[in-house]
């Protein structure tokens, strides 16, 4: 016949309400981990919607014309209007210039040339991912007359980075450069 098991260390015996109590332990162990996990997935911050890049682009493109009408009316209130408080300007072959005081002594000179034109024509945007800032790179032409009456005459490319600053788009960073080789400095 069958034989009967190996004799062996007997298993622990346990009743009802001791296999009761020890799950009831480990789910009161468990339950408040579980809960706090399942908190804080329902409290995460979602992602942040991608940025309408097409809208940041037709404002920024609509700021760039508006700046450039600015530019050709002669009027530097409004362009200085286009930058942040806090504005840093690189213009070419001159010290950094940094807030508004500085940058409308800067536009003011520029724009107090007799015959000063600098049209702007926009050339790409970059939009951050996030969308809080824009780089847009340009071309432009100068044009003016001297003091002795001559004309002055360059073409080069700029660089503004926008920013939005209490819901508005401003210029943070401005800069810009000749095309033209450099000239040698008179003795």
């Amino acid at each position: 016949g069958p034989q009967d098991p190996a004799p062996g260390p007997a298993a622990p015996v346990t009743s009802n309400q001791e296999v009761s109590m020890r799950s009831f332990c480990g789910i009161a162990v468990l339950l408040p981990a579980l809960v706090l996990s399942l908190g804080g997935c329902a409290g995460a911050p979602r992602p942040a919607a991608a940025p309408d890049t097409a809208a940041i682009a037709a404002t920024i493109d609509s700021l760039t014309r508006a700046l450039d009408a600015a530019i050709a009316a002669g009027d530097t209130a409004a362009v200085v209007g286009f930058y942040a408080d806090d504005a840093v300007v690189l213009p070419a072959n001159a010290p950094r210039l940094e807030g508004k005081a500085a940058v409308h002594a800067l536009w003011a000179r520029y724009l107090g040339l007799p015959g000063f034109r600098m049209p702007l024509v926009p050339s790409r945007l970059m939009v951050s991912p996030a969308g809080d800032m824009v780089v847009a790179l340009s071309t432009w032409e100068f044009t003016a007359r001297g003091p002795q009456g001559q004309t002055l005459h360059d073409v080069g490319k700029s660089v503004a980075v926008y920013q939005q600053v209490a819901g508005q788009w401003k210029i943070q960073v401005d800069t810009w450069n000749s095309d033209l080789p450099a000239q040698p400095r008179a003795e």
